[in-house]
């Protein structure tokens, strides 16, 4: 056994001294610190937008359809055929709703195939490097479109999901309905 162990016994086990120390402050203040919007004001931009886009839709799109859900939530009585001119009025809202997300969906769509071709045409020029050099060079290249693209993306998604549960609240009160109407109150 002493064999295997020949030349290894001038080694000695680490020890967690006081440099360890110092070197686990740094890594924890570098961490903490690592990353700020300040120094990123593209990327912040880029988000700013995001939020943008979104407050936007729920101003023009959103807000009118939660306005008649606010109404069903009132504690205020209705009759049936209020319940169900508004009820109406919610779909028709929910349908003009879903015509902008399926819009803003193919912007989306439309802006990541633009992003990809630039991107594949800058890959494919002539330049010198291995193939990490021309991704690297390609990516470079078409940051601009990449950002859009995401813009785009992330706005719609955030804009799907509210339009998503907004469709749950509405079929919530459409049972509702069903149940005032053929159960009564």
């Amino acid at each position: 056994m002493s064999g295997i162990r020949k030349g290894l016994d001038e080694l000695k086990q680490p020890s967690l001294g006081l440099e360890h120390e110092r070197e686990k402050e740094y890594l924890h203040n570098f961490t903490v610190r690592s990353f700020t919007w300040e120094n990123r004001p593209e990327e912040l931009s880029a988000l700013n937008q995001i939020d943008s886009l979104v407050d936007e839709f729920m101003k023009e799109y959103l807000r009118p359809a939660e306005i008649i859900i606010a109404r069903f939530n009132s504690d205020i009585p209705m009759g049936d055929m209020e319940a169900d001119r508004l009820f109406l009025n919610l779909q028709s809202a929910i349908v003009a709703i879903e015509d902008e997300v399926t819009r803003r969906y193919l912007k989306a769509q439309f802006s990541y195939y633009n992003w990809d071709d630039r991107y594949w045409e800058e890959y494919r020029k002539p330049v010198s490097g291995t193939t990490n050099d021309r991704e690297a060079r390609a990516r470079m290249e078409t940051k601009e479109d990449r950002y859009f693209y995401f813009v785009q993306y992330a706005a719609w998604r955030q804009i799907s999901d509210k339009v998503n549960a907004l469709k749950a609240t509405q079929k919530y009160i459409q049972n509702q309905l069903y149940r005032r109407a053929n159960y009564g109150r």
